[in-house]
């Protein structure tokens, strides 16, 4: 009975040595990639601006490019007054790292950082976006611009191209209005392809020193994805 006390004891002290040490050993390793949850001012269309919250001062935010099967580390790092929330959209990750409170992944507070670790499966293209919930406020969750792409290249047959384009669309300005059914239905006063108004930019035209996480085996050429 004692060497059970004693065992457990000993238990008990690693795991709580362990978790003391995480963020210690967190500040020791540099995260494959790092995302700055922060308000921003969007110019989506001349002296047309949107008072939203991206990832990197951006959006949609930085390509992710990574290899199927190929571990990856995030750090997310929270500079909003509100918990925030990162999640994996379509990944088959375990739930304490898909980025839902609903799954048992943590909220990150604000000022906090949180470190996502996982293996990316399946191959394809996925997206990443904020999993906070909206409710009745039309200036968070989705509604802002917390989103962006996440290309998980696969092990056979990766590819061969000169260029990828990745395009996001999304709606800006959320309002409730009435159906013609008298139901109550989101409407918005914008558009964006990618980050701009159409006609006020072109969506296809590479822009070089764009921010990009990769680590595919093909090279990745400039994406227009901001």
């Amino acid at each position: 009975m004692e060497t059970d006390r004693r065992e457990f004891l000993m238990q008990a002290s690693l795991a709580m040595l362990g978790a003391a040490a995480k963020p210690t050993l967190w500040a020791q390793t540099t995260p494959d990639v790092r995302l700055e949850i922060a308000p921003l001012k969007l110019e989506i269309a001349p002296k047309k601006i949107i008072h939203t919250v991206a990832y990197n001062g951006r959006v949609p935010g930085p390509l992710i490019c990574w290899p199927e099967g190929k571990p990856i580390t995030i750090d997310v790092v929270n500079r909003t007054d509100v918990p925030e929330i990162v999640h994996w959209h379509g990944l088959w990750i375990p739930s304490d790292q898909d980025g839902a409170m609903e799954e048992g992944s943590p909220m990150i507070p604000p000022g906090g950082q949180h470190r996502y670790s996982f293996t990316p499966r399946p191959a394809g293209f996925r997206w990443y976006h904020t999993h906070t919930f909206a409710g009745h406020d039309l200036k968070r969750g989705t509604y802002t611009g917390q989103f962006g792409c996440f290309y998980i290249e696969p092990k056979q047959s990766p590819g061969a191209y000169d260029q990828e384009i990745f395009l996001t669309l999304h709606d800006w300005n959320a309002y409730m209005g009435g159906g013609g059914d008298a139901s109550m239905d989101a409407f918005y006063d914008y558009a964006t392809i990618n980050n701009r108004m159409l006609g006020h930019g072109d969506p296809i035209k590479v822009s070089e020193g764009q921010e990009c996480f990769s680590a595919c085996s093909t090279p990745v050429r400039p994406r227009p994805i901001g």
